[in-house]
């Protein structure tokens, strides 16, 4: 029943993500070159954490231009990197002090110097309320590239801090693969 739920609310994500190609020009025209966020009504399109000025890598970048262009870069951070990133926060699963997780396989995973396989299942008494399943397979003929799938909800952090795990839907054939610092060999 869950995974029901996901897909009815994936589709509802990628809606909203279409039809944010078209708004978000409209909304960071309004917002104007010196704004952090998108205009409250377009909420579902703008970047909870991060805003619209891109994380800590792209910020740089879309900082040190003005006007068409970094409207267009802000563009591409708002719908094409994260699209519908407010809705999917909202559509996300609170990571509550009363959720049970049930994990198997590597924590660790991830496209960032660990592939493998997690499956996380939350609990709410007894009943199924969210899952994440991700996979990451490094290419041995490709090393700086991955097979990344992550579906479900955000939980495999297995947090109990009340925040909200987006709903995520990515299937990656191509993702980059990158070695963190400490594992990268000389």
């Amino acid at each position: 029943m869950i995974w029901l739920l996901w897909v009815v609310l994936l589709l509802l994500s990628w809606l909203v993500d279409l039809v944010g190609l078209f708004i978000v020009p409209i909304a960071l025209y309004q917002a104007g070159d010196d704004a952090t966020h998108l205009p409250g009504w377009a909420w579902p399109w703008d970047n909870v954490h991060d805003g619209i000025n891109g994380d800590t890598a792209r910020r740089p970048r879309i900082m040190s231009v003005t006007g068409f262009r970094r409207g267009f870069y802000r563009w591409v951070w708002l719908c094409l990197r994260n699209p519908g990133n407010g809705l999917g926060y909202w559509l996300g699963f609170v990571q509550a002090a009363d959720v049970r997780y049930a994990f198997a396989g590597d924590e660790a995973t991830s496209d960032q110097g660990h592939p493998g396989y997690l499956a996380v299942d939350a609990y709410v008494g007894a009943q199924h309320a969210a899952c994440c399943r991700y996979y990451v397979y490094r290419y041995p003929w490709w090393p700086s590239k991955c097979l990344r799938i992550y579906i479900g909800w955000k939980i495999n952090g297995m947090l109990h801090d009340c925040s909200a795990a987006e709903i995520v839907g990515v299937v990656n054939p191509f993702m980059t693969f990158e070695l963190r610092p400490a594992m990268q060999q000389t």
